[in-house]
């Protein structure tokens, strides 16, 4: 039985003056959070006797001036993971974890993976398995407009408010329909599912040869955008 803490905090507080007047140009700050303990068992000494199960938890804040407020995460997750040797020189292992966390719905993550020792030092091996990467606070509630430049960089989750703001504000022209993006941008979480089949040969003690195929198919994949207008200073609005 094996227990793991981890802690970290970050912060940073930050001030730019311009060296003509000594005036204050920018000010930012950032606060940064995270808490994740783990328990997790392991049991059998034996290949075929191998067993490994676990569940965690991570708590992590953050506050800058490049978000609206303060914004939390919880998340809480459990693993488990057993290995078979069903007859001599195959080895058979199934996986799954499962993942809750507050920001988006629960996600499963199977995975099947076989190893057969063909011949003496040949061995074939082939994995399938699902997996999924959730969008982090900078592409959900980043509220960021470049001070020098003059760009806008809105999370998906902020640019109803960020567009709405920058309309009032008469940084998006009066003539430019917002409307159509005045929607829910709530991301989900990328998935995918990855094949893989290779060889490894040995032909000797101090070499190893392994060639591999594999394949990843990735449905909603979170990525930057530019809106198809700009605003009234020609610069772009981003979001994701």
């Amino acid at each position: 039985l094996v227990s793991r803490l981890y802690i970290t905090g970050y912060q940073n507080n930050a001030t730019v003056f311009l060296q003509k007047d000594n005036s204050l140009f920018d000010r930012s700050f950032l606060h940064q959070f995270l808490l994740k303990p783990e328990l997790q068992l392991e049991i059998g000494e034996k290949q075929n006797e191998k067993f490994i199960a676990g569940i965690g938890y991570n708590y992590e804040t953050i506050d800058a001036n490049r978000y609206a407020a303060e914004k939390r995460l919880n998340a809480l997750y459990g693993f488990a993971q057993k290995e078979w040797l069903p007859v001599k020189d195959l080895i058979i292992t199934l996986g799954a974890r499962l993942d809750k966390n507050s920001l988006y719905k629960a996600q499963f993550n199977p995975k099947l993976a076989l190893a057969w020792k063909a011949v003496e030092k040949l061995t074939l091996i082939a994995s399938i398995g699902s997996g999924f990467k959730a969008p982090d606070f900078r592409q959900q509630y980043l509220s960021f407009t470049n001070s020098l430049v003059g760009y806008t960089l809105l999370g998906a989750n902020e640019l109803n408010n960020g567009l709405i703001q920058l309309k009032q504000q008469g940084q998006i022209d009066a003539a430019v329909d917002i409307t159509p993006y005045l929607t829910d941008h709530t991301l989900v979480p990328e998935r995918s599912v990855g094949t893989n089949i290779g060889l490894r040969y040995k032909p000797g003690n101090n070499c190893n040869i392994t060639a591999e195929v594999f394949r990843n198919d990735i449905t909603n994949l979170i990525d930057r955008y530019n809106l198809p207008f700009t605003k009234t200073n020609n610069q772009s609005i981003y979001s994701y």
